[in-house]
């Protein structure tokens, strides 16, 4: 956790969301680089079982950070638990500073607005933005160290169309974006997160989808590429995400769509290089840590209005731990059956 004075505290509890050093990159490096390792310090604790951490983020606070166009907001997630500080930070109007600071200058920019949820490959990113001037970006992850990679790498460039969010995403989709402002919304490569025992932590399930389609836009036509675009190189989870988006597709209007047509652009690219040495050709992934194997994508338009329905059950999501089928066990049950 960051460890800070307690006249350093007071404007936090004031304002909600601290500006962290405004236009000293210097100084907004040194205080990430502390929230990293007392993050890894926190996690290395609750391994060892040397002591419990509730919390390797900052505890209370909201930060942003100018020079790198990101916010840090504390872990929410874990139910009855943390309903204090998930009220805290919309009372105490962190959530509306990050909105103002965050977000305002997201939705500004280009013609259309891009959730990426999971910030897996600067590659990826960096593609997509130099695709067009259309889309702005909003780089959503739990992990801050992989946002704060990608923001130095993407900054510099691109300081006017990307923006990163550190913050779980259903509390992202609930209270920090606002509805329907958002065309697209991408899940690149997200971690399956493998055993029962760890499937609390899947980005993709009902709720998300549910969740997701509160913040995106209504398509204009069927042809309109508004909606949700998901691929992955985990087999059960693919399964896994589809059975939950049929699942959804009762509750709020989802149309499916085949990825590779209207949604084309947000899969995955391999590059072909070559070995300048042998002189054969290999494939570079676009994704450092995908596995040697086929990537199956899915993808769903916005084809009409978050139902009623639909928003009673979001208005009642408590962030208590939900837990889903081991994908190991089942894969070991289907190799057995073959």
């Amino acid at each position: 956790m960051l460890r800070r004075t307690s006249r350093q505290l007071r404007p936090v509890a004031a304002v909600g969301l601290a500006v962290v050093g405004a236009g000293d990159g210097t100084r907004q490096r040194n205080s990430l680089q502390r929230l990293l390792r007392d993050h890894d310090e926190g996690v290395a604790a609750n391994a060892k079982g040397t002591i419990t951490v509730t919390s390797t983020y900052d505890v209370e606070s909201a930060l942003y950070y100018d020079q790198y166009n990101m916010a840090v907001m504390p872990c929410v997630s874990g139910g009855a638990a943390r309903q204090a500080l998930r009220a805290k930070l919309i009372e105490s109007g962190a959530v509306a500073g990050v909105r103002e600071r965050l977000l305002a200058p997201w939705q500004a920019e280009g013609e259309r607005r891009v959730v990426v949820f999971g910030c897996r490959s600067v590659a990826y990113l960096k593609r997509q933005l130099l695709a067009d001037t259309t889309h702005s970006f909003l780089i959503v992850d739990p992990s801050l160290k992989e946002l704060m990679g990608a923001a130095a790498a993407l900054t510099p460039a691109f300081a006017r169309r990307v923006f990163f969010l550190r913050c779980e995403s259903m509390f992202t989709c609930l209270q920090v974006l606002q509805p329907e402002t958002a065309d697209v919304a991408v899940v690149p490569m997200p971690v399956p997160f493998w055993s029962k025992h760890g499937s609390h932590r899947r980005l993709v399930h009902f709720d998300f989808y549910c969740a997701a389609h509160s913040v995106l836009r209504v398509r204009e036509a069927p042809t309109d590429p508004r909606g949700v675009v998901l691929f992955t190189d985990c087999e059960p989870y693919a399964a896994f995400m589809m059975e939950h988006l049929e699942e959804a597709k009762l509750v709020v209007p989802y149309t499916r769509k085949n990825p590779a047509q209207l949604f084309q652009r947000w899969l995955p690219q391999d590059e072909l290089i070559e070995d300048v040495e042998g002189g054969a050709q290999r494939r570079r992934r676009e994704f450092p840590k995908q596995r040697d194997e086929d990537v199956v994508a899915l993808a769903a338009a916005k084809s009409g209005a978050t139902t009623p329905d639909a928003r009673r059950l979001l208005s009642a999501y408590n962030y208590s731990r939900k837990y889903y089928r081991d994908f190991a066990e089942e894969r070991v049950q289907q190799a057995g059956g073959v």
